[in-house]
């Protein structure tokens, strides 16, 4: 069963306390985003039928894995991830790379990792907002210059390229998988929620931005 209702945009309803889930689904359909301030109606569209059952039985609603969104820092995640990077030298043998060819891709990666993520955190200092990934909604501007026309996370391609980098190092064909479980991650974890509340600070100027400039390259 799934329950539409119909509201004007309640602009006193904190951000924090509108909830996301599977079985929630938050549209603004006059901003043409999940969220933004512009007015007009919000469509709740609530899959409810499930939740509905374990109610009646007593039962605390179904866990979701949303409650892992903006939780942990990309950089924290980076680090575990390096680790079992570092644990399947373990269990495959490396590759038999020339050595100054395996330093110098390395060195390449993790050069252009670090430079490319202390841009991103340059240009957020400059326009004096947060740089605290688990409080995206604590940003006070939009920044759309420097390396942030190109990327719209430079932050975290820089962990990307640095994780790449080791994988390269270790020259270890399994560690390259710690790459594409980041940006899984990160994508389902990290950047999709900020783009939410990105949408709901900055509206049709965020999503202008967005249309314009890749999420990673």
């Amino acid at each position: 069963m799934t329950l539409h209702i119909e509201t004007p945009l309640l602009e006193s309803l904190p951000l924090s306390l509108i909830p996301f889930s599977d079985q929630w689904e938050i549209r603004r359909p006059d901003a043409g985003s999940a969220l933004a301030r512009q007015g007009g109606a919000t469509t709740y569209r609530i899959d409810m039928e499930m939740e509905l059952e374990r109610g009646a039985l007593g039962l605390p609603p179904t866990p979701t894995m949303n409650t892992l969104e903006l939780k942990i820092p990309p950089l924290a995640v980076a680090l575990c991830l390096a680790m079992l990077m570092g644990f399947t030298s373990w269990l495959v043998p490396p590759l038999d790379l020339p050595f100054g060819l395996r330093v110098g891709l390395a060195l390449a990666f993790a050069c252009a990792g670090l430079v490319i993520s202390f841009a991103g955190v340059a240009s957020f200092r400059r326009a004096r907002t947060t740089v605290n990934p688990v409080k995206a909604n604590t940003a006070s501007s939009l920044v759309s210059g420097g390396v942030y026309r190109f990327t719209r996370n430079p932050m975290y391609l820089g962990f990307l390229l640095t994780l790449l980098a080791w994988a390269v190092w270790m020259s270890n064909p399994l560690a390259v998988l710690g790459a594409p479980l980041f940006v899984l991650y990160i994508n389902r974890f990290q950047i999709v929620p900020e783009e939410r509340v990105l949408l709901s600070l900055f509206g049709a100027e965020y999503a202008a931005y967005q249309s314009s400039v890749r999420r990673w390259l």
